[in-house]
C-alpha cells in the first residue's frame, strides 16, 4: 500500500532535494545548487511530496509582490518545481500544489506564477489552474558605433531597489507588474551578479538610468533585461561598453516594431483572472 505525504521542508531534507533536482535536470550547475540552498533556502517556503518516505517531487514559492492600480498583493513566483522521471503522469504534482495553494492562501497569498520555459510547463500549468499572464514586448537590434557613450558605473543594491521601485510605479499606469519584495529582491540582486549578469547605471539627458543586462559572449549578444532608459539607446551603449555586435531588448511596453510575447503564467487563487490589460515580471525573474 502506497503512503503518500506532503509537508514542508526542513534543512535535514537539503540533500534529498539536491539529488532529486539533479535527478530531473541533470545539467543543473553545482555551483548553483551550493549558492541557493546556503543563501536562499527557507524550509517554510519549500513543498516536498513523499511516497512511501522517498522524496518524488518538490516546489518552492518564493514570495512576491503584484503592483496594481487598486494596490498591492501578495503572491509567490513558482520555481524549481519537478517530479522524479520514475513518478510522473500519477496526480503526484497535482497532491503536492494542492498542498502548496492550501497552505498559503491561510497566509493571505492571492495568486501564484511562474515562467514558462516549454510547451511541457505551459500544458502542466494549465491543468493546475495557470493561465497565459505576462508577457513582454522583445526586439533585434544591431549595433550602431556612432551612440553616445556616457559612463556606465556598477549600481550598489540600495540605490537599485530606488530607482526600480520609481520605475515600476511609472509603468503600473500601463500593466500590473510582478516584482520582488525587500530581502527577496536582496538574494535576486547578489545571484544575477554571481551568474554572469549586470546592473549599472548611467546618465541619459541629464538623469541618471539604470539597466540590467547580459551577455552571450559566443554569439556576440547583448540581452537587455530592463531599464528605466530609452532601450535601444541603453542596448547601444552597453553594446559598446561589452563588445557585443547586436542586442536583444525586452520591454515592459509596447515599442514599435516590437514583438510580443507570452513568457509567463498566472493564476488567481480565488477562482479570478489577471487584469485584461496584461501584466509583467520584473527581469529578475528570467
Amino acid at each position: 500500500m502506497l503512503e503518500i505525504t506532503t509537508a514542508t521542508a526542513k534543512y535535514a531534507d537539503i540533500p534529498q532535494m539536491k539529488k532529486l533536482w539533479k535527478t530531473v535536470i541533470p545539467s543543473e550547475s553545482d555551483i548553483y545548487l551550493q549558492l541557493y540552498f546556503q543563501h536562499r533556502f527557507e524550509p517554510t517556503e519549500s513543498y516536498l511530496l513523499r511516497v512511501n518516505g522517498r522524496l518524488i517531487s518538490m516546489q518552492m514559492a518564493m514570495r512576491v509582490t503584484m503592483m496594481t492600480e487598486q494596490g498591492e498583493l501578495n503572491g509567490r513566483y513558482i520555481y524549481a518545481a519537478m517530479t522524479h522521471p520514475g513518478y510522473q503522469r500519477r496526480g503526484y504534482f497535482k497532491m503536492l500544489d494542492a498542498f502548496m495553494v492550501q497552505q498559503i492562501r491561510r497566509q493571505g497569498e492571492s495568486f501564484t506564477c511562474l515562467m514558462a520555459g516549454n510547451n511541457e510547463v505551459i500544458a502542466c500549468g494549465r491543468r493546475l489552474g495557470y493561465q497565459p499572464a505576462f508577457g513582454r514586448w522583445m526586439q533585434f537590434i544591431p549595433i550602431n558605433r556612432n551612440a553616445p557613450m556616457p559612463q556606465i558605473v556598477p549600481l550598489p543594491f540600495w540605490k537599485f531597489c530606488q530607482m526600480r521601485s520609481f520605475f515600476f510605479e511609472r509603468i503600473r499606469s500601463e500593466r500590473n507588474v510582478v516584482c520582488h519584495p525587500g530581502l527577496e529582491l536582496r538574494y535576486i540582486y547578489d545571484e544575477f551578479l554571481l551568474t554572469g549578469g549586470r546592473i549599472c547605471s548611467f546618465v541619459e539627458n541629464g538623469v541618471e538610468r539604470y539597466a540590467a543586462y547580459r551577455t552571450m559572449d559566443r554569439q556576440k549578444t547583448l540581452v537587455l533585461m530592463e531599464t528605466d532608459g530609452d532601450p535601444f539607446m541603453t542596448a547601444q551603449i552597453l553594446m559598446q561598453v561589452a563588445g557585443m555586435k547586436r542586442a536583444v531588448v525586452y520591454t515592459p511596453t509596447e515599442q514599435d516594431g516590437g514583438i510580443y510575447r507570452i513568457y509567463g503564467l498566472g493564476r488567481m487563487l480565488d477562482g479570478g483572472l489577471f487584469s485584461k490589460r496584461g501584466c509583467y515580471m520584473s527581469m529578475m525573474l528570467d
